[in-house]
């Protein structure tokens, strides 16, 4: 799915941690799901602000909303058609 978007020109980054606490809560309350279904894959995607949101969110980079649904639309299209996950380095973890 990054390198997907990447491709597009849309900034996209893996990250090994959804974020605050409401964001961890259901990335773990949905993988825990998923691993009880035999077959399931999922995943959590943290959008960032609008650019009219940025001056709540100091440090923050905002992207417009039609790269956010264009973001939205490649990484449904790769779940779909991709039948594993890429084994990709890096990521953040914050």
């Amino acid at each position: 799915i990054v390198q997907d978007i990447g491709h597009a020109g849309i900034a996209a980054e893996l990250s090994f941690s959804a974020g605050s606490f409401v964001c961890n809560q259901v990335f773990y309350g949905l993988m825990a799901a998923a691993a009880r279904r035999s077959g399931m894959r999922a995943g959590f995607i943290h959008l960032p602000p609008l650019p009219s949101q940025a001056a709540r969110h100091p440090g923050s980079k905002p992207m417009p909303l039609d790269q956010q649904v264009q973001a939205v639309r490649i990484a449904l299209a790769v779940s779909r058609s991709a039948a594993t996950d890429a084994a990709i380095r890096g990521g953040r973890e914050d």
